[in-house]
């Protein structure tokens, strides 16, 4: 292959090598019970290009759990965003650097309301580490000025992978809703 690509392609595979050398299963199995509690929603956010993250995440697992609310990472709609947030909720914060105060004010409004926070962050001293219960760090130095968010991207899968595999059949309901509503809205030219 192209060599220039061939050195991406093989720095992406360690960044994904060293992000799950450094998770803890312990960490992934306490997320989960958290998720397969349906009496906890779930809050997503990460502000300005992570939010594109906390997007993918919530898509996904919108699509197989009730319950699940993406926050607008603009402070004009938190307090709608989060009006019904109660003690037990888990708050999913993804935290990049340069850290956006926003994700530290929304981890500390979940703190003060009995929350539980999951942190997604590219490192170990990240501000809000001390808020969070459960800490995942990803690799993240890109081969050029940018981030690589693709580590990131493999945990959500794994993660999602796990929530799947631990409530089974229970979401198929869900699915076959959601095919429902799609249909609907004819929103898809090719249906499997």
């Amino acid at each position: 292959g192209h060599a220039p690509i061939q050195k991406v392609v093989e720095h992406e595979i360690a960044l994904i090598r060293a992000t799950f050398d450094g998770i803890s299963s312990d960490d992934i199995e306490q997320f989960i019970e958290l998720l397969r509690d349906d009496t906890r929603s779930v809050y997503i956010i990460g502000a300005r290009k992570i939010h594109t993250l906390s997007f993918y995440l919530y898509f996904q697992l919108n699509a197989v759990r009730e319950n699940v609310h993406l926050i607008r990472p603009d402070e004009n709609y938190l307090p709608e965003s989060l009006l019904d947030a109660k003690a037990g909720d888990v708050l999913v914060a993804f935290d990049f650097r340069r850290y956006p105060k926003i994700i530290r004010k929304t981890a500390e409004f979940f703190r003060e309301s009995g929350g539980k926070i999951v942190l997604v962050s590219d490192s170990p001293a990240a501000p809000i580490k001390s808020l969070a219960g459960i800490n995942f760090v990803v690799a993240t130095k890109g081969t050029a000025i940018f981030d690589s968010h693709t580590s990131t991207i493999a945990l959500l899968n794994a993660l999602l992978r796990e929530y799947v595999n631990a409530v089974g059949a229970k979401i198929k309901t869900r699915l076959a809703r959601m095919e429902n509503v799609t249909r609907h809205f004819d929103i898809f030219t090719w249906h499997d």
